[in-house]
């Protein structure tokens, strides 16, 4: 028993992680455990995902539907908003006997149990339960509303937090991201395509593997034509995410160049000759589970979620401002790009999985140049796993 609780609590513990906390000169990346042990996936989950502020989903979601379905790591969650555009979430499970309610995004007035058709409101208050009626000593409805999640507004995403525990919000965690995202009509987007990609490799390494562009030449040739090694430069600044950007970008015959289509209407045009975000590419990942490719007239974006410490669920979304001026068949030739970027990716991830399966490699050496961005991310990681 002793030795069982010693090793849930070493994932605890800053001296677990020393070799990785070191000056990245020095550093090696995290335990590779972090990827494949359940007692870190454990502790992880209650850390991480049941105590922090989570990426959720997307306003923009919420234009055509007003139910819409995500999670917060394993637990299913609603969005919904309502005719006042308010937008709240809940747990999505039923206060009767615990079913799911919402499998499927869709529009509606009410939110409808598939079991026993209870139903509530969109704001979570519990209104129809056929067949039962009871007086309201022994059954208040308003004491079965649905369970509230707080959530968060930045620009056009949304934040989800399970555990009121005094973890400061986005708002203040990220505003140096936010700051950036201001500047882009990412509020007016359709979102124009989604995937989802069932992945067979922890969470971490999908958010390791895209905020460093070391792998860039051997697993993206295409893609660094457009977005070359030589113009990735670091934006990172204090708080919970990770940012660099290409800059400038290069006209490359592909379907990310800035050219095929008008940029955001608030960038002011195109030029290439000029360095700025009318021809830059900014590359964020949100702590802890979100990330995306910001380009001058299009955003894709990915939220990725664990289902279990060696697998994942990555929800993929892109979004173009809505104008007139989108040229036909461009959307899906830059979602097919994007998708093939995607699964190079995955594939890669999956190969780092089952490497991770041996008991001799114990963390790797990080390459100053291209890596800071993944010491910065562990960093970030222990002291989640490390704090009270």
């Amino acid at each position: 028993m002793l030795r069982t609780t010693f090793l849930r609590n070493i994932w605890e513990s800053k001296e677990t992680y020393k070799q990785t906390l070191q000056h990245i000169d020095s550093a090696i990346s995290i335990n590779p455990k972090a990827y494949t042990c359940p007692d870190y996936y454990k502790i992880e989950k209650k850390k991480i995902f049941k105590t922090g502020w989570i990426p959720i989903g997307y306003t923009n979601e919420l234009n055509n539907n007003n139910i819409v379905s995500t999670n917060i790591g394993e637990i299913p969650i609603i969005m919904t908003k309502d005719k006042n555009d308010k937008i709240s979430a809940f747990h999505n499970v039923c206060r009767h006997r615990g079913c799911k309610l919402i499998e499927e995004n869709k529009r509606a007035s009410m939110i409808s149990c598939p079991y026993h058709k209870w139903s509530y409101k969109l704001d979570g208050s519990l209104v129809g339960t056929p067949l039962f009626k009871s007086s309201k000593k022994h059954f208040n409805k308003q004491q079965f509303s649905l369970f509230p999640v707080n959530i968060e507004v930045n620009n056009n995403i949304i934040f989800g937090n399970l555990k009121d525990d005094n973890v400061p919000s986005p708002k203040v965690s990220m505003k140096s991201a936010f700051k950036l995202l201001d500047k882009y009509p990412l509020e007016k987007c359709n979102i124009v395509k989604t995937k989802e990609y069932k992945v067979k490799a922890n969470w971490k390494l999908l958010v390791d593997n895209f905020i460093e562009y070391y792998h860039l030449p051997a697993v993206h040739p295409e893609l660094v034509k457009g977005s070359g090694m030589d113009e990735h430069v670091c934006t990172q600044k204090e708080g919970k995410y990770i940012s660099f950007k290409t800059d400038p970008l290069t006209e490359a015959g592909l379907p990310i160049d800035v050219s095929k289509k008008p940029v955001f209407s608030t960038l002011n045009g195109y030029n290439k000759n000029e360095n700025n975000n009318s021809n830059a590419a900014h590359f964020h990942a949100l702590f802890p589970n979100m990330f995306y490719f910001l380009f001058p007239n299009h955003i894709f974006s990915i939220i990725v979620s664990p289902i279990s410490p060696t697998e994942s669920l990555e929800k993929a979304v892109l979004m173009v401002e809505d104008n007139a001026q989108t040229p036909i068949g461009w959307v899906n030739e830059l979602f097919e790009f994007y998708d093939k970027v995607n699964k190079e990716d995955i594939e890669i991830c999956e190969m780092v999985q089952k490497g991770l399966k041996s008991d001799m490699y114990l963390g790797g050496k990080l390459v100053p140049k291209y890596e800071s961005t993944i010491h910065r991310y562990h960093k970030l990681l222990i002291d989640e796993m490390t704090r009270p």
